[in-house]
């Protein structure tokens, strides 16, 4: 089984690739220079190729390296990326509203207080599934809506209503 790269070691080549120095390197991101050279070993061995040529104190890509740089700075990204979603959804009114409500719900009622609701909380993505009461109940169960309006279920439905 293949193993899944790590993310503190292509944080280092990447940084190591931007700097072409180890010193540099082990600085910019709180390392020793040892820490960033183990790193950067590891990952090669790892991927069975050398990714950068030294020369003296100064390091250069390789073409494996030139390759495998277009995809660590894109998962780098994604990671950073995906780490700033989930610090926004701490944030009440950062995340998302998923309502499940008849159609006559939807078209009578929701438009007046989802109104104001997005005036609250301008930053959450809401989305509407329509429906009658079984599939909401269906929806809620499935968790594919957070909250539903809908007529009380039946007796015996495993639904909190209020």
């Amino acid at each position: 089984m293949r193993r899944v790269l790590d993310s503190r070691q292509l944080l280092a080549f990447v940084t190591l690739s931007r700097r072409g120095s180890f010193t540099l390197t082990a600085k910019e991101i709180f390392l020793t220079q040892s820490a960033v050279s183990h790193a950067i070993k590891t990952l090669e061995r790892e991927l069975g190729t050398r990714l950068f040529d030294r020369l003296g104190r100064r390091v250069q890509l390789t073409q494996a390296g030139e390759q495998l740089l277009q995809h660590a700075e894109r998962i780098l990204r994604e990671m950073d990326g995906a780490r700033t979603g989930l610090e926004l959804l701490k944030h009440w009114g950062h995340s998302r509203l998923r309502l499940g409500a008849s159609p006559t719900t939807c078209q009578y009622l929701l438009p007046t207080v989802l109104r104001e609701f997005k005036q609250s909380f301008p930053r959450c993505v809401i989305r509407i599934e329509p429906g009658d009461g079984p599939r909401m109940a269906e929806l809620l169960r499935a968790n594919t809506v957070d909250l539903a309006l809908m007529l009380e279920p039946a007796a015996g439905e495993d639904i909190t209503f209020r």
